[in-house]
């Protein structure tokens, strides 16, 4: 009886979530807090240069993509933030202002991490993000872009990421691995579209993280 009032109360609370991010979103409400320290972005259908994966429908089309730029333009957001309160600058300009080297010296990490797709001309979302951020178009330098391609299991063993609660638990294996460009980060943006992120604060409930900013898509 109690874990099903648990899993009620959860489930409020994500509903919760998306009713606030429709409302934020139809009242174009975004703000892009300074104290932002990462931007996880969940890989979703299709890859950077694919509108779809096999055997998935039209409606999803570029999804993957549309998170990915999404997630780009919340880093270079907070950049503006960030440099505006480091300087002491009244304006904090725009985002799409900023240069790569903005990015680099204020600018929060970017987090991917996908997951392999069970077909051999795909391979893994990754191997497509790896190829969008190493291109010259693309707006974040390379060395602000973090990219997961394992976790551990519960036996110590490393293993591909296969879903949304391995890539939540691959990023907070980072957060607490001294060695990790994300040890002790606790101010994390999330980048998903509304569809999915009523399953997010499941995977979430269990951990310590000041989520100062969800983005969703649609």
């Amino acid at each position: 009886m109690t874990e099903q009032v648990s899993v009620n109360a959860i489930e409020e609370k994500a509903k919760k979530i998306v009713f606030d991010l429709k409302e934020a979103s139809s009242k174009h409400e975004h703000a892009f807090p300074s104290q932002i320290e990462a931007v996880l972005v969940f890989s979703g259908p299709g890859t950077y240069y694919e509108p779809l994966k096999p055997g998935q429908p039209e409606w999803m089309r570029w999804m993957d993509r549309d998170r990915l730029r999404a997630g780009t333009a919340v880093v270079r957001e907070v950049t503006a933030s960030r440099k505006a309160e480091n300087l002491g600058l009244t304006d904090k300009g725009r985002g799409s202002k900023m240069s790569l080297d903005d990015v680099r010296m204020f600018g929060p990490l970017l987090v991917y991490n996908g997951v392999p797709i069970d077909d051999p001309e795909f391979r893994h979302e990754n191997i497509s993000a790896r190829r969008a951020f190493a291109s010259e178009y693309s707006k974040l330098p390379e060395d602000r872009v973090i990219i997961i391609d394992e976790l551990k299991d519960e036996n110590g063993q490393t293993r591909p990421l296969h879903h949304t609660g391995d890539q939540t638990e691959s990023l907070f294996q980072e957060l607490a691995d001294s060695k990790s460009p994300l040890a002790e980060i606790r101010n994390v943006a999330l980048v998903s579209h509304l569809a999915h992120f009523i399953r997010i604060p499941f995977y979430l409930k269990n951990m310590k993280m000041n989520l100062f900013r969800t983005v969703a898509i649609g």
